[in-house]
C-alpha cells in the first residue's frame, strides 16, 4: 500500500469515527430536547401500530388511520425500537432523537458531494449547523417530538444520495423506483417533495438536450429511466395501498387538506408559510418576543438573549434562501442532478401548501417542513464554491463569523436540552 493510499484510508476512517461521535452525542442532546414535550396521541397512535406490527400485524388489519399512514417510515422505526425496549411513553422521543440525528447527518454528506478535506467539511459543517440547533419551543415540537412529514424527509435524502453518488448504470434509477415507492407508501407528501421534483428535472433537462443540443432520445436514457421510475413509483404505491385493502389491512379517512382556500385568506396563508419557516429555521425571534409561548422568559433564559440567538439563526436561513435561488444556476448541469431537484422540490411543495386549507397556522408548516432540510443542502453545496474566489483575509474573517454563530447555536441547543 502507497503512502497515498495509506493517508486516504486514514481519512476515511477519520470521517466514519467522526460520524460516529457526532450521531452519537447528537442523538442524547436530540432525546433531552424532545423530552422537554409531553408525548401526544399522535405518537402514541404510531407506537401502537409499530407494537401491533412487532407482533404480527404487518397489514395493521383493524385499523382506521389518517391519509398520511407512514406505514413505511416511521411506524418500522417504532416497531424496531420496541423490540428492544418494549412500549413505552418514551419511544416517542427516542424515534424522534433518532430520526433528526439521521436527518443532519444525511443532509450534511447529501451537502458534501463528492468533496472533499477541508471543501466536504465545510459543505458538511454549513448543512449540518444550520440544522443542528431546533428553537426551543414549537421548532422542539414541530422537529423532535412525534413522528410527521420531517421523517419522510429522511429516506428521501438518502434517495438523493444515491443518485449524487452512484454511477450512471441501470440498475440505479431501478433502486430510485423501488425506494421512492416505499416512501410514497407511508406519506403521499414525498410526491411533491421527491417524486415530482425528480421527474420534472429529468424531464426539462432531456428536452433541452434534444432541442439545444440536437441530442438523441438514447443518449438520455439515464434522465428517461428517472422519470420512468418517478412515475411508476406513483403508480405502485396506489397499487400497494389497494392490495393492503383488498387484504384486509389497514383502512384509510381521507380528509380534505387538497382542498383550496378562498382567495381573501391567501395573504394570511403567505404569512402564516412566513412565520412557519422561521420557526422551522429557529428564526422566529417575533415568536418569541410576543411570549405568546413562554412568558416574559424563555424557560428562565433572558426573553432578549432569546430574541437573539433567534436573530442569529437568520444567518443559516438567508444561506438556505441564497442556496435555493443559486441551485437554479445548474438546473441543466449535467455535473450536478441534486441541487435543482432539491430546488424544485423546495418550490413544488410551498406551492401546493399556501393556497390550500391546511396553511392557516404556524402549526401547520409540518407540512412543508422538508424544507429544512433541503434548504440547508443547499447552502452546503453552494457555499464553499464561492468562498474560493474570496481573498485570504475576507475567507478567515468569514470562518471566524461562521464559527462563532455556530457556537452560538451550539449554546441555544445545549440550554434547551438542560430544561426539565
Amino acid at each position: 500500500m502507497t503512502e497515498d493510499e495509506s493517508r486516504r484510508r486514514r481519512a476515511r476512517w477519520a470521517w466514519v469515527g467522526g460520524l460516529a461521535a457526532l450521531a452519537l452525542v447528537l442523538f442524547f442532546v436530540y432525546l433531552r430536547l424532545s423530552r422537554t414535550y409531553a408525548a401526544t396521541s399522535d405518537g402514541a397512535d404510531q407506537a401502537l401500530q409499530g407494537w401491533d406490527m412487532l407482533h404480527g400485524n404487518w397489514l395493521l388489519r383493524g385499523w382506521t388511520i389518517a391519509d398520511v399512514t407512514y406505514y413505511t417510515t416511521e411506524v418500522p422505526e417504532y416497531a424496531i425500537i420496541e423490540l428492544f425496549r418494549g412500549l413505552r411513553a418514551d419511544d416517542v422521543h427516542i424515534a424522534g432523537a433518532a430520526t433528526y440525528t439521521l436527518l443532519v447527518l444525511a443532509a450534511g454528506l447529501l451537502a458534501r458531494g463528492r468533496s472533499t478535506g477541508r471543501e466536504g467539511l465545510i459543505r458538511f459543517a454549513v448543512a449540518a449547523g444550520i440544522m443542528i440547533a431546533p428553537q426551543f419551543g414549537n421548532a422542539t415540537h414541530l422537529l423532535l417530538s412525534q413522528p410527521d412529514h420531517l421523517g419522510t424527509s429522511l429516506p428521501v435524502l438518502l434517495v438523493f444520495l444515491m443518485l449524487d453518488r452512484a454511477p450512471r448504470r441501470w440498475y440505479i434509477p431501478v433502486a430510485a423506483g423501488v425506494a421512492l415507492t416505499w416512501v410514497v407508501i407511508g406519506d403521499r407528501v414525498a410526491l411533491l417533495t421527491a417524486v415530482g421534483p425528480l421527474a420534472v428535472v429529468c424531464a426539462a433537462r432531456v428536452l433541452f438536450a434534444m432541442l439545444r443540443y440536437r441530442k438523441s432520445l438514447a443518449s438520455q436514457w439515464y434522465e428517461l429511466s428517472l422519470v420512468a421510475a418517478s412515475v411508476v413509483s406513483f403508480a405502485a404505491a396506489e397499487l400497494a395501498v389497494r392490495l393492503i385493502g383488498a387484504l384486509h389491512g389497514y383502512k384509510i379517512t381521507p380528509v380534505a387538506s387538497a382542498r383550496i382556500a378562498m382567495l381573501q385568506f391567501l395573504p394570511h396563508h403567505v404569512q402564516a408559510t412566513v412565520g412557519g419557516i422561521r420557526n422551522m429555521y429557529g428564526a422566529d425571534f417575533i415568536h418569541i418576543s410576543q411570549n405568546s409561548l413562554f412568558g416574559p422568559q424563555l424557560g428562565g433564559l433572558p426573553l432578549s438573549v432569546g430574541v437573539a440567538l433567534a436573530a442569529l439563526h437568520f444567518v443559516g436561513l438567508a444561506l438556505a434562501v441564497w442556496g435555493f435561488f443559486r441551485a437554479f444556476r445548474y438546473f441543466f448541469d449535467p455535473a450536478d442532478l441534486v441541487s435543482p431537484v432539491l430546488a424544485t422540490g423546495i418550490v413544488i411543495n410551498v406551492a401546493a401548501y399556501v393556497p390550500s386549507v391546511v396553511s392557516a397556522r404556524i402549526w401547520d408548516a409540518r407540512e412543508i417542513v422538508a424544507v429544512l432540510p433541503f434548504g440547508a443542502v443547499l447552502a452546503g453545496r453552494m457555499v464553499p464554491s464561492q468562498l474560493a474566489r474570496l481573498p485570504r483575509r475576507a475567507k478567515q474573517a468569514l470562518a471566524f463569523v461562521g464559527v462563532g454563530v455556530l457556537a452560538c447555536y451550539l449554546a441555544g441547543l445545549g440550554f434547551g436540552a438542560a430544561q426539565s
